[in-house]
């Protein structure tokens, strides 16, 4: 966690300030350039230049303690057991364990499944893997196909982007550098603690660990929401999509991707493939780890086979983790609800927004393929006013003053 991102993150159960308290730093060398941004993003260089690979947030309003282990804030709102094994280790370093208490809240139905599941499937990538196929070089073109709607989303400064599933880091790192902007990416999976050291370096980046439902953030800060690929594993696709849509600022901009259910009705083996999934999945999913595990070396054998002979995409750099990777994400989770064009669309009409699809033929162009899911941009007229106005940001701090606090 890098120190600027106090200015942002709260505490998720009262929304107020938090207080640190570091055991060990790593002090970041900024270029001049990185300088320069951090004045365009309004980020005090000097917090940007310190990443806490260690320490303790705090809440003197909720009397709460959340800790930071491998750069990377653990901000749930329930117990876990790296919560016990970061006290065991600290206890003698501070009195915050004996003043305030851990996150003692209940997760909502299902997340702790969820956990495990995308636990267990993102320990498998690093930042240079292939994701789904894409290397980061292709990442970066697609999410670029995701944001070329509305006109000037990218170029909105200060720009903060809100990821909600940042998954081990990968998709977060395209983001970063695709928007330019400072990128806030969170997600429920354990494993991107474990991936933390791959990203402190970078001063635009902050991820942690916490629960799409209830983000340590404030509502309507974030000039961009970006969520792919997750809201549909919750136990509520619609209410996922609610929740994390509260943070958009009121002239910002969401886009999200979800399964399409068209894709899996297209012909007879797709419902085929789907019922199986829908029978199998959730079986899988609630087994216990050692039947789950085993289900999982049959099936990723299997799928290496169809993708080495099939695959399109990364088949070059293919490996037998990617595959497990596949299949983990295919027949793991507990949820995975396909929605409808029309429903989807539906959800960004009641909130009164404009709204454009990914452009299909585009990205077939681009990447090769076809695209499949529902890739959607939403904005309300505030949005589009504030850009035909062309408003200047507020006045920045120049980097003199910055440095001289």
């Amino acid at each position: 966690m890098k120190r600027h991102a106090l200015e942002t993150l709260v505490c998720p159960f009262s929304q107020s300030k938090l207080s640190l308290v570091s055991f060990e730093e790593t002090p970041l060398e900024l270029t001049a350039e990185q300088v320069e941004r951090c004045r365009r993003l309004q980020i005090n260089p000097v917090a940007a230049g310190h990443a806490v690979k260690e320490g303790i947030l705090y809440s003197e309003e909720s009397g709460r303690w959340f800790p930071i282990v491998n750069y990377t804030p653990i901000l749930l709102d329930f117990p876990t057991d790296m919560h016990r094994q970061f006290k065991d280790r600290h206890s003698s370093k501070t009195d915050v364990f004996t003043r305030y208490e851990m996150a003692d809240g209940e997760p909502r139905e299902g997340e702790l499944f969820v956990q495990r599941s995308f636990t267990k499937e993102w320990d498998l990538l690093n930042l240079d893997n292939i994701s789904f196929g894409y290397t980061p070089e292709m990442r970066d073109i697609f999410v670029k196909l995701e944001l070329d709607w509305p006109p000037g989303v990218l170029d909105q400064r200060p720009l903060k982007v809100l990821e909600v599933g940042a998954g081990s880091g990968f998709e977060t790192a395209s983001l970063e550098r695709v928007t330019g902007g400072t990128v806030f990416g969170f997600d429920l999976n354990l494993a991107l603690v474990r991936k933390g050291h791959l990203l402190y370096s970078n001063p635009f980046i902050n991820t942690a660990i916490s629960s799409l439902f209830r983000l340590p953030l404030r509502p309507h800060t974030f000039q961009l929401v970006y969520s792919s690929g997750v809201i549909h594993h919750t136990y509520s696709t619609k209410e996922a999509f609610d929740a994390i849509e509260r943070y958009r600022a009121d002239d910002g901009v969401i886009y999200i991707w979800v399964y399409a259910i068209e894709d899996y009705t297209k012909d007879g083996q797709s419902i085929a493939l789907l019922v199986a999934e829908k029978f199998l999945r959730p079986r899988i999913a609630l087994a216990s780890d050692f039947w789950q595990n085993f289900a999982v070396k049959v099936l990723t054998r299997l799928q290496y086979r169809v993708d080495m002979r099939y695959g399109k995409l990364g088949r070059d750099k293919w490996t037998l983790k990617d595959s497990e990777h596949s299949v983990r994400d295919r027949w793991t989770p507990l949820y995975a609800y396909r929605h409808s064009f029309k429903e989807v669309m539906m959800w960004f009409q009641e909130k009164g927004f404009a709204y454009e699809l990914i452009d299909a033929k585009a990205f077939r162009e681009r990447m090769g393929v076809a695209l499949t899911g529902i890739g959607i941009r939403g904005a309300t007229q505030a949005y589009f006013d504030k850009i035909a106005h062309h408003e200047d940001p507020p006045a920045t701090k120049s980097v003199d003053e910055w440095l001289s606090r």
